[in-house]
């Protein structure tokens, strides 16, 4: 690599990059000239550090920490293992994007750490924090995007973690852990783009986000009760809204894809999860609005009724379409041989009659799907 001293960005993203992070940045070592062994003035000029998509391998040098002009560190998606300490963030008081997610790394600092950096955005996806949520979390002041998904950590999110001065974050992702506990019932003072809370333990009634921002939430596999909050209905702008394996209840609300006070609500839907749940009866007639759902799943509740002639007749663009395991009945509609982009057709275990249509061998986009069931 020859001598890096003077180098500002170093970016490697995404190519197929095997070898050690310390072969990688060897030239940083020759930087080192004084007898302590700590790095020259000249040796802590790289500001950008992305080394993201690749197939390094072994551990992350403490050296990292002594590049003190570092704004964006990015390793994630290698195979890096092993420990990382405070050691390795020592003197990176500019950092403001971190992302080591997708390694097999595991952050161990103390419980009063108090990092040099306040960050804009922290992605430790897989990373292991835990397990008692990270108390550092609550020095950054900052953020913007936190991701702590699938990072071993146990027990409820402490409430300092609601003040908005921190979790104030535009997108975060704490799925994958074993959380619990009741979550604020009034979070509208943050401004959140992406909530993904799924696969934990959470209970309770369904939190009230700002709807003016969300446009994805996951907050499936929990123990959520009760129904879907009517201030959804204004969230215009969502796009995935998955409640799947909880346990919400009531009849699937008329808010989706309805037009309340003249604004056209949830028309910018493309994937709705709702699958085990207790939901019941018939689907809601203003669904038939969202003319931009890719997937609509519903399969594993107490719907009833008959199968709607309309998710053929308005909603074209329709690759997923899962309704089993509910009480439907009457016949198959032919009408649903008109979503010609249709991969996925579920209907199985309701009280559906008749023949199958003989238009639905029309469907040039059906892959097959082999249960284990």
């Amino acid at each position: 690599m020859g001598n890096l001293c003077k180098l500002n960005t170093l970016d490697f993203t995404n190519n197929s990059i095997s070898g050690t992070i310390e072969d990688l940045v060897d030239g940083l070592s020759k930087c080192r000239e004084n007898k302590e062994g700590f790095a020259s003035e000249n040796s802590v000029g790289l500001e950008t550090l992305r080394l993201g998509n690749n197939k390094l391998n072994g551990t992350v040098p403490e050296t990292i920490g002594l590049l003190s002009k570092l704004s964006e560190l990015r390793l994630s998606s290698n195979c890096l293992t092993g420990v990382l300490t405070e050691s390795h963030f020592v003197n990176l008081a500019n950092l403001t994007y971190l992302d080591l997610s997708y390694n097999s790394l595991q952050l161990n600092v103390s419980e009063n750490w108090n990092p040099p950096f306040d960050c804009d955005k922290i992605i430790l996806c897989s990373c292991k924090v835990g397990p008692v949520f990270p108390s550092w979390v609550r020095t950054q002041t900052q953020l913007e995007q936190l991701c702590l998904s699938d990072a071993g950590i146990l027990g409820s999110i402490p409430a300092w973690f609601w003040n908005p001065t921190v979790s104030g974050s535009y997108f975060l992702n704490l799925s994958n852990n074993n959380l619990e506990g009741r979550l604020p019932t009034f979070l509208k003072n943050y401004s959140f783009f992406q909530v993904d809370l799924s696969s934990n333990r959470f209970e309770g009634p369904l939190p009230e986000f700002d709807p003016t921002s969300l446009q994805v939430i996951y907050l499936n596999n929990n123990s959520f009760s009760g129904s879907i909050p009517s201030y959804f209905g204004a969230a215009t702008f969502i796009h995935i809204f998955s409640l799947s394996d909880n346990h919400i209840n009531g009849s699937i609300p008329s808010f989706f894809c309805k037009i309340p006070d003249g604004l056209v609500s949830l028309t910018n839907l493309h994937s709705l999860h709702l699958r085990n749940n207790g939901f019941s009866g018939e689907l809601p007639l203003a669904l038939k609005k969202a003319s931009k759902l890719l997937i609509l799943d519903v399969g594993e509740n107490k719907l009833s009724g008959s199968i709607p002639t309309w998710i053929g007749e308005n909603l074209s663009s329709l690759i997923v379409l899962r309704l089993r395991s509910n009480l439907f009945e009457g016949v198959i509609p032919k009408q649903l041989s008109k979503l010609s982009s249709l991969q996925i057709l579920d209907v199985a275990q309701n009280n559906l009659s008749g023949c199958i249509p003989r238009s639905f061998g029309d469907f040039k986009a059906m892959v097959v799907a082999k249960h284990s069931e």
